[in-house]
């Protein structure tokens, strides 16, 4: 049962399924009737208006899969609102020019600091390729989906997560849901540059931590690292294990050296 398989897909559905992640209350007393409103309410298109009841369903099931074991196999529904932070944007300062910060930088710190046989492996080879030796100054901006947080208030644990609606299905696959497991969202991760996306977030939302909880004695420690959901291979409890989930743990010394780098330290 995949409500959202076969959803029309592109830019205008990805951002309005958005808004509807970002305003669901998943402390709601009534979680379909939740999605059910803010469906309603948010989802006023003809181009996806008869399909209300379909999406309506897809959401609520993507709420109740369970996120994998890094995520303690918890549900974005278990998440309370009030450990989510929704729609974080924010600026983040780079050194000047003269520091010659590249974003291939990115690359080359990543490539340091991850273990062998790391899923990002390959991509950092992509990464640290000349065609990204592209100059960094001044600010970089952009807003994160979602920072989840699990753990406790003294021992916070942040995920920089991210809703993707990209349909992943291709002609030959056994199975829709096949469609949705890790080699095949890694391929679309890499495509798309997600996992630079995530890097640049996740070093913002270190830089945040420093600002707003300065108690914390290692702030690059509590940035556990980034997690898409990929809503329509995400079909509720009975989702197979890697499926519609892509999660990456950071190594814990990744956030500090990719902040002083864009401060302009050296390599």
């Amino acid at each position: 049962h995949m409500p959202l398989a076969r959803l029309v897909g592109g830019t205008y559905v990805g951002k309005v399924l958005h808004e509807v992640y970002e305003h669901i209350d998943t402390s709601a007393p009534d979680l379909k009737a939740e999605v059910d409103a803010q469906c309603r309410r948010l989802i006023t298109g003809a181009l996806l208006r008869d399909e209300i009841d379909r999406i309506i369903d897809g959401i609520h099931l993507s709420l109740t899969t369970p996120l994998g074991p890094n995520l303690g196999n918890e549900t974005l529904a278990a998440i309370g609102s009030d450990h989510r932070l929704a729609e974080l944007n924010f600026e983040m300062a780079v050194t000047e020019l003269t520091a010659e910060v590249r974003v291939s930088d990115f690359g080359r710190i990543l490539r340091d600091v991850i273990p062998a046989g790391d899923v990002l492996s390959d991509y950092v080879d992509t990464l640290t390729h000349e065609s990204f030796d592209i100059g960094l100054a001044g600010l970089i901006n952009g807003s994160i989906d979602a920072v989840l947080q699990l753990g406790t208030d003294d021992n916070p644990q942040l995920w920089i997560t991210d809703y993707k609606s990209n349909r992943l299905d291709q002609d030959g696959d056994d199975t829709l849901i096949a469609a949705y497991g890790q080699e095949r969202l890694f391929e679309a991760m890499a495509h798309h540059h997600y996992p630079l996306q995530a890097l640049i977030y996740g070093t913002a939302m270190y830089r945040y931590l420093r600002w707003r909880a300065p108690q914390l004695s290692n702030h690059s420690h509590h940035v556990k690292g980034f997690s898409y959901f990929f809503i329509r291979g995400m079909v509720g409890p009975t989702t197979p294990p890697n499926t519609g989930v892509f999660t990456w743990q950071a190594p814990p010394e990744l956030w500090q050296r990719l902040s002083d780098r864009l401060a302009g330290d050296a390599l």
